[in-house]
């Protein structure tokens, strides 16, 4: 399946939101695959993310790390490697149907949406 950075990025983040649940095995066991899957790409986009912020800071905080102010020229050429990142396609291992939860599981919609191409909620 073809993603873009940004998609795994979102979807990185809206995981470990039903990961906590208690959901049925054959339901758990693919949302892990997934996650171990997401998880792959997501550290690369994050190292990439963390080089970006050290290449265009000028300033330092008071604990040594790197920042970028908001409205500078740095911010600027960072938000447009950071966009180009984003939309870059990647090739994401996830075979099969979508993960079909069960329809008692609780979602929050932000999740849901960031998550649709791989979940599914049956009717009840």
């Amino acid at each position: 399946m073809k993603l873009t950075n940004g998609q795994i990025f979102v979807a990185g983040q809206a995981l470990p939101k039903l990961m906590g649940q208690k959901l049925p095995v054959m339901v758990s066991s693919r949302l892990i695959r997934l996650a171990q899957e997401i998880d792959i790409h997501l550290s690369v986009i994050n190292a990439v993310r963390t080089n970006l912020v050290t290449q265009h800071s000028i300033e330092k905080d008071d604990k040594g790390e790197p920042i970028i102010k908001f409205n500078t020229p740095e911010m600027e050429a960072f938000s447009k490697d950071w966009s180009e990142l984003l939309a870059e396609e990647i090739d994401v291992k996830f075979e099969g149907e979508k993960i079909k939860l069960p329809w008692t599981a609780e979602i929050e919609p932000t999740a849901l949406l960031a998550l649709d191409m791989f979940i599914e909620i049956p009717e009840k």
